[in-house]
C-alpha cells in the first residue's frame, strides 16, 4: 500500500511539473520579448531554478509580498519570489512522501514533514536575514568614523559613500554601492538614503540616514554629528554584547540540566550506590 502510494505522488509530482513547464504567462512572455527585442541581455538561469520559477508561477500563495520582504531582508534578489515558492511546493511534497515510510505513524508524519518542507525556506530567509543585520550593525561603528574622516577632508556625502565602498566589504559595502548606483542613475540623494535604511530594517542605519539627511537639510557640521553618532553606536554595542552576556547563563541551563548533570550522576553516584549495594549483599 505504501509503494502504491509513494508511486501516485511520484507521478502527481512528474504532472504537476510538466504542466507548469506547458504554462506560460502572456504578460511574463511579452515582457521577456520587449527585452529582447530592446537589445538587453537575459541573465543565465539554470534548468532547476526556470523550473522552479515554473511551479512557483503555475500554483501561487497569497504570502508574496512577505516573502519579498524577506528576501530583501536577506540580500537576494526579490525577483526570486516564484523560486521560493517552488522551493516549498517541492519540500512539503517531499516531507508527505517522506512520512509514508513510517506505516502507520503516516497520517501524523505526512503532515508535519509537509508543514516541515513547506516553512524551511522561509525559515532559512529569516535566519539568513537576522544574520546579515547582526553584520551590518558590527561594521557600522567603521563606517560611520570613515564617513567622519571623509567629512573632515572636506568631501562631499557621495565621495565619501564610495570611499566606504572601497575600505569595507560585507553586507554593509554591498548596500552602499547599491545606494551610490541609485544616485549615479539620477535618483535624489535624499530618496537613496532613505531607500537604504527602508530596504534594511536597522534602526542604527536609519539612525545614520537621519544624521546625515539632517545634516543636508539644516546645514549643521556633518563631521561633528557623524563622531557623536558613532560614539553612540559604539555604546549600543557594547550594552547589546552584555546584554547578550547576562543570558548566556539562562541559555546555558537546559543542556546543564537535561544533558551534563545526569552524565555527571550517572559517572559518580552510580557507581557508589552498586558499590554499596554489593556490599550490603542486596
Amino acid at each position: 500500500m505504501n509503494e502504491f502510494l509513494v508511486a501516485l505522488l511520484a507521478g502527481s509530482t512528474v504532472w504537476f511539473a510538466v504542466a507548469a513547464l506547458r504554462r506560460r504567462d502572456p504578460v511574463v512572455a511579452g515582457r521577456v520579448v520587449a527585452l529582447v527585442g530592446s537589445g538587453r541581455a537575459r541573465p543565465a538561469r539554470s534548468p532547476v531554478a526556470a523550473l522552479l520559477g515554473m511551479v512557483g508561477r503555475s500554483y501561487p500563495g497569497n504570502a508574496a509580498p512577505a516573502t519579498r520582504e524577506m528576501l530583501v531582508g536577506a540580500g537576494l534578489s526579490p525577483g526570486a519570489v516564484e523560486t521560493v515558492r517552488g522551493i516549498q511546493l517541492i519540500l512539503a511534497g517531499c516531507g508527505f512522501a517522506g512520512g509514508l515510510v513510517f506505516g502507520p505513524a503516516a497520517l501524523v508524519m505526512s503532515p508535519v514533514g509537509v508543514l516541515i518542507g513547506y516553512r524551511l525556506p522561509r525559515t532559512f530567509l529569516t535566519s539568513r536575514g537576522k544574520r546579515r543585520k547582526e553584520e551590518m550593525a558590527a561594521a557600522l561603528p567603521d563606517v560611520v568614523d570613515l564617513l567622519a574622516v571623509c567629512s573632515h577632508a572636506g568631501l562631499n556625502t557621495s565621495l565619501s559613500l564610495k570611499r566606504v565602498v572601497q575600505r569595507s566589504s560585507g553586507p554593509m559595502a554591498k548596500e552602499v554601492q547599491r545606494t551610490i548606483e541609485e544616485i549615479e542613475l539620477g535618483v535624489p540623494r535624499t530618496q537613496a538614503l532613505e531607500n537604504l535604511a527602508g530596504r534594511n530594517g536597522l534602526p542604527e542605519l536609519e539612525s545614520l540616514v537621519r544624521v546625515l539627511l539632517n545634516s543636508e537639510r539644516f546645514g549643521t557640521q556633518v563631521a561633528a554629528s557623524l563622531e557623536t553618532f558613532s560614539a553612540d553606536v559604539r555604546g549600543r554595542l557594547k550594552r547589546r554584547a552584555e546584554e547578550q552576556a547576562r543570558k548566556a547563563p539562562v541559555k546555558i541551563l537546559f543542556p546543564l540540566v537535561f544533558l551534563i548533570l545526569p552524565a555527571f550522576i550517572l559517572l559518580t553516584v552510580v557507581p557508589l550506590l552498586v558499590s554499596a549495594f554489593q556490599s550490603m549483599d542486596l
